[in-house]
């Protein structure tokens, strides 16, 4: 499985938490299996959410891509299926 922020200098970046309807959206496009266009800063990906997930204190997806699997971390994508991520999250866990 590969991420495509291992080659994405600012992957050091720390983490800013996404917007909370935002994150249900992709649960629900996970767990209904729809297919999703996801654009990046620098590149568009098409597939399949498998998984939605936190890891080392940021929140990830896997993308079933018709190439492989991608892992994506949530705070690098501009939008999916034509939605954008709100720049302002609605909610923070603190």
């Amino acid at each position: 499985m590969k991420s495509l922020n291992r080659s994405d200098p600012n992957a050091t970046v720390p983490y800013t938490p996404i917007d909370c309807g935002f994150h249900d959206r992709l649960e629900d496009y996970a767990v209904r299996r729809v297919p999703v266009d996801v654009v990046l800063e620098k590149v568009a990906v098409s597939g399949l959410i498998t998984d939605v997930f936190a890891r080392d204190g940021a929140d990830w997806m896997v993308l079933q891509t018709a190439t492989g699997t991608e892992t994506i971390r949530l705070d690098r994508i501009r939008s999916v299926n034509g939605i954008p991520l709100p720049p302002d999250p609605t909610c923070r866990i603190r």
